[in-house]
């Protein structure tokens, strides 16, 4: 029996020959690996495998992705400082293409101060940084319109659909949220409580003492309970300092921002709730 004792070696490609149209991306290898991190979160499963994959629309200001699995939504963009398109592509002539979130999160290096490259063809995209090259196949399918769920907000002016708006730490939301997981770790029931009120608290539905959980942070507007499957809010475990969370009613969607920003959003998020 043969026995292979090195790997073959990768067919490489010169991108200078690779013929059809392609746009090279340039950006920040720590923060596009941050965000397919936190995009990989909300990717679907192989019963609708469009939504396994994060769709990305970049132009010369701006990429923006987008994931979603039917019950979340994560949107996230890189600004102009990290993003070079060229072929003078202009802002009003964005390319749209979808990637795999979860093996570019899993396969790249980030290294700080260092750029990776992607380069987009019809067919194929090349992602290159300092220590690996990945290719992946186009994925030529329509992604659902998932950012016309998010809805327009203007926290500067007061112009929002939000009947409440909670603002909370977010390390002290998930060390909450982590205490909850490890209480409901051997229920079957994972649902729990967001009751947010004159004092805010998450607590299971089980009603044990050791499943109710008081949280700082301050609510303006209406009280409100919502209710979640507590594995579903992996999502908000995403690095945001402090989280601003609009709140509409028990049964609506809720979506979460980063409380930094005032309406420039780098990252934002749609959870369903349970009813």
């Amino acid at each position: 029996m043969e026995v292979v004792k090195d790997y073959p070696q990768m067919v490489e490609v010169n991108l200078e020959t690779i013929e059809g149209n392609k746009y090279t991306i340039n950006c920040d290898s720590q923060l596009f690996h941050r965000k397919m991190v936190n995009m990989a979160k909300t990717v679907g499963g192989s019963e609708r495998p469009i939504l396994m994959y994060c769709n990305v629309i970049a132009s010369s200001d701006s990429m923006n992705f987008v994931t979603s699995d039917g019950f979340r939504a994560s949107l996230a963009t890189m600004k102009a400082e990290t993003v070079n398109l060229d072929n003078g592509l202009a802002v009003e002539d964005p390319i749209d293409f979808n990637i795999n979130p979860n093996i570019l999160s899993r396969l790249l290096t980030p290294v700080s101060g260092i750029d990776i490259t992607m380069l987009v063809t019809n067919d194929l995209i090349y992602v290159v940084d300092s220590e690996s090259a990945i290719t992946l196949k186009t994925i030529k399918e329509s992604f659902p319109n998932v950012r016309r769920m998010m809805p327009e907000v203007d926290f500067e002016s007061g112009k929002v659909p939000f009947k409440a708006i909670y603002e909370i730490d977010g390390k002290e939301l998930n060390n909450a949220l982590a205490l909850l997981r490890a209480v409901l770790a051997n229920e079957k029931n994972k649902r729990i409580c967001f009751d947010l009120g004159e004092n805010c608290k998450v607590e299971s539905t089980q009603s044990k003492d050791q499943g109710k959980i008081q949280l700082g942070g301050v609510i303006t507007g209406e009280a409100i309970k919502i209710h979640f499957d507590i594995l579903k809010l992996d999502v908000l475990n995403n690095g945001i300092e402090k989280l601003r969370i609009g709140l509409i009613d028990k049964e609506s969607p809720i979506y979460v921002y980063d409380a930094s920003e005032a309406n420039n959003f780098s990252n934002a998020f749609m959870l369903m709730p349970m009813l």
